[in-house]
């Protein structure tokens, strides 16, 4: 991700563009081996969750099967370095669409 890129979504994170009662985050700080993300698709589709580094270096990607309703997914941050991390959640809803549902930050500490 270029910097440009990086201040764009930044900017966007710090509007509000996510909106925290579709998804929700936990622990924070976040301390053990797994990150939950508790999401609210429109739809049955693929919820693709992206994290990025401090520096906005895409540092893992992981893809969820999800039904309609409150889903509860997992995310191994184990091999993540103590410090500030921001994610990217998105729901598939066909081969070439895909809805941005919220975007985000947490803290790793060890």
């Amino acid at each position: 991700m270029n910097i440009k890129k990086l201040l764009t979504y930044l900017l966007l994170l710090t509007a509000g563009w996510c909106d925290a009662s579709v998804i929700k985050v936990y622990p924070s700080p976040a301390k053990g081996s797994c990150l939950y993300f508790q999401v609210l698709p429109p739809t049955s589709c693929t919820t693709q969750i992206t994290l990025y580094n401090e520096i906005g270096r895409q540092v893992l990607r992981s893809s969820h099967e999800v039904t309609n309703g409150t889903n509860k997914i997992c995310v191994c941050i184990s091999a993540l370095a103590p410090g500030l991390y921001f994610y990217r959640v998105e729901y598939r809803l066909s081969d070439y669409q895909y809805e941005n549902a919220g975007t985000g930050k947490f803290t790793v500490i060890r």
